[in-house]
């Protein structure tokens, strides 16, 4: 398992106890994050072994940066000020110091030596990486980062850090700093693991070493592009509501959640949150599952007219593809049917670039029609799409549609008549909000995370002013 353990810190920008401090020009730091490779027992020690992660903004001077960190129990009280450098004597109960060389080149460096104090503890680590987040914020990485903890790897540990910068050759003046950075371990531990099936799915995973529950949050998203880091460019593609996380000696197991088509082939990271701890978690989940032969980007359907749906798909790649079987189920249908084959576009079926395909089909149902799509490999193997439901011909039902419901895992999808502004509530029988989300701009909307029992949601139209209400029972 790896996990990742946001930091929440504490910027200083102006005067502590009277003494000069950050100059905010010089530098910014934000975002720390922790990726936990390995945690193990060495005599009556834990040994933790992890990805330090974090962003900021450095001038051009910048020589120097440098990460003390201590147990909680440890730390420095009253915190260090940072008028000058920590002495050897202010970090003797460190577990050490990290220094980066070189922070605003294009390739920093580790340092051996903390030049303020050279009999200060090093600790150890294998690499440090610096890669463009947007403008002029870089994302620091310092890998394999190792060190010593006592006490028994069974229980929550507590680290605090500060982190400060320099412009000194010697590193012997603060140019910025942050200090009681918290951040924890086995408090709250998020794994998952994808199911290889034909619709990959991911079941999330989360225990505790707590002797009591975790009230928790949690949201899936891509690693697209695939930089084993969580950007804030990769795709979110599930949020759930709140889940109970056992005390220890148990763990919650997400029901399978579906993994879009076009990211079937993606690893994925899931970032939680139990209530009442100041920092999140998250997880990267290998997908170690063969390979689709079709990467579909996107698929959408859409009625034109009273008798005609349009859908088209998008592929990103296909491997010894040969047709798309479209299949349609209408109101009082038991199964599928397929009604047009489309051959594929690639070369002997094979393609890396960006294929666009259409199907038109005559429609005249009143009632709504779901969609999919059936791909056939050159030997036979098929694979199925995600499920598209469009809305009956006609014009004047502007009618919300729940699909299914009853829902027998706690997910629906909401239909609307066409694309738009618009609001969604979710209330229990007792009138409370259990779920809500505005400015849908699609025309769909999935429900997830509903526990067993009855709901009304509330569809508002946000430039008319309309609203509908409906029931859903989640079994």
């Amino acid at each position: 398992m790896k996990s990742k353990i946001y930091f929440l810190s504490c910027l200083v920008l102006s005067m502590v106890n009277g003494q000069p401090a950050l100059l905010a020009q010089a530098c910014s730091v934000s975002a720390f994050s922790v990726k936990v490779n390995s945690i193990s027992t060495s005599g009556s020690n834990c040994i933790v072994n992890v990805d330090l992660s974090w962003d900021q903004t450095n001038n051009s001077g910048n020589k120097f940066t440098n990460i003390h960190l201590w147990t909680a129990a440890n730390y420095p009280n009253p915190a260090l000020t940072y008028a000058a450098p920590p002495t050897a004597t202010q970090l003797q109960n460190s577990l050490g110091t990290i220094v980066i060389t070189n922070p605003a080149a294009a390739t920093p460096g580790l340092g051996t030596v903390y030049q303020p104090a050279i009999s200060a503890a090093i600790i150890s680590a294998t690499a440090v990486t610096k890669v463009n987040v947007r403008g002029s914020v870089n994302r620091f990485t310092v890998s394999g980062i190792r060190f010593s903890v006592p006490g028994a790897c069974n229980g929550a540990i507590t680290i605090k850090g500060d982190v400060w910068s320099s412009n000194s050759n010697s590193d012997n003046g603060v140019q910025c700093f942050v200090t009681s950075s918290i951040f924890g371990v086995n408090n709250l531990n998020v794994f998952g693991v994808i199911l290889c099936n034909a619709q990959r799915q991911l079941v999330a995973n989360m225990n505790t070493t707590g002797t009591s529950s975790i009230q928790a949050t949690y949201s899936v998203y891509v690693d697209l592009p695939p930089l084993n880091t969580l950007d804030p460019t990769d795709p979110l593609i599930y949020t759930s509501g709140t889940v109970t996380v056992p005390p220890t000696g148990s763990s919650y197991a997400s029901s399978p959640i579906n993994i879009p088509a076009a990211y079937a082939n993606n690893g994925l990271w899931i970032k939680a949150q139990g209530s009442g701890l100041p920092y999140f978690t998250e997880a990267s989940v290998f997908n170690s599952c063969a390979s689709l032969p079709v990467d579909f980007i996107s698929f959408s359907a859409k009625r034109t007219g009273n008798e005609e749906v349009a859908l088209n798909w998008e592929t990103g790649s296909e491997r010894n593809n040969k047709t798309f079987s479209i299949q349609r189920k209408g109101n009082g249908d038991a199964t599928f049917k397929t009604i047009g084959i489309v051959n594929t576009k690639a070369q002997n079926g094979n393609s890396s670039s960006t294929l666009a395909y259409q199907y038109s089909d005559n429609n005249s149902s009143a009632t709504a029609t779901q969609y999919r799509i059936v791909q056939t490999d050159i030997d036979g193997k098929q694979t199925i799409s995600a499920i598209i439901i469009v809305q009956g011909n006609k014009s004047t039902d502007n009618k919300v549609i729940i699909y299914p419901n009853p829902s027998f895992n706690g997910e629906s999808t909401l239909v609307f008549s066409s694309e738009g502004n618009r609001s969604v509530s979710v209330f229990d029988m007792n009138g409370r909000i259990v779920q809500t989300k505005n400015n849908i701009m699609t025309g769909n909307y999935q429900l997830k995370g509903l526990t067993k029992g009855i709901f009304i949601v509330k569809v508002t139209d946000n430039n008319s002013g309309e609203t509908q209400m409906q029931k859903l029972v989640v079994q």
